[in-house]
């Protein structure tokens, strides 16, 4: 079994439209690029991979403002998200040859989220599920050995989690927003 770690850093844009008594649509838009390391159970690593995610996501959803303006959001959609993994050329303690690859995959968000002011600042945490409908995994077998046949498998469904905590700072009439998650990748179906 693999265990991957890592740090990414990147960017979203989003775009919210009210439709009236707190229900919204929204669709954002993020990239992050960063570096995972690698750990098996048969003690073989790879540090320092290269990684990208790209990721689109619709959602509608609806606002339920409670008492000191604090706000708890409900919502559910349809998104998509493509990693890229360099892992080729790259080789183990033990040898073995890492291979480049490339998961996509579409799925329906459905989350839930809590904003809590304190002062002119605020925070909110929000947790997403994702049902995994389909997707495919390419995986380009020849880096280890040219005679290797590349691969591309069918994703018929799964699940990942996500989580993140953001601070809203101010800054002059402006505010700057500071943001850490969590993700699970999804698990394929059996």
């Amino acid at each position: 079994i693999v265990r991957d770690d890592g740090t990414f850093g990147g960017g979203a844009l989003s775009y919210v439209e009210t439709v009236g008594n707190g229900w919204f649509l929204r669709g954002r838009l993020a990239a992050a690029v960063g570096s995972v390391d690698y750990r098996s159970d048969e003690d073989d690593r790879i540090d320092n991979v290269t990684q990208s995610i790209g990721q689109l996501e619709v959602h509608a959803g609806r606002d339920f403002r409670l008492g000191g303006g604090a706000t708890v959001t409900t919502f559910a959609g349809l998104g998509s998200r493509a990693l890229i993994d360099d892992s080729g050329g790259e080789e183990t303690d033990t040898g073995l040859i890492g291979y480049d690859r490339e998961v996509s995959y579409a799925y329906v968000p459905v989350g839930i989220a809590a904003r809590i002011p304190a002062g002119r600042a605020a925070f909110t945490l929000s947790a997403q599920y994702n049902w995994v409908v389909g997707g495919e995994v390419d995986s380009n077998f020849s880096d280890v050995d040219p005679a290797l046949p590349d691969v591309d498998l069918e994703l018929d469904g799964g699940h990942g989690f996500e989580a993140s905590a953001m601070a809203e700072l101010p800054v002059g009439r402006r505010a700057v927003r500071v943001c850490a998650m969590k993700r699970y990748r999804p698990s394929p179906a059996s």
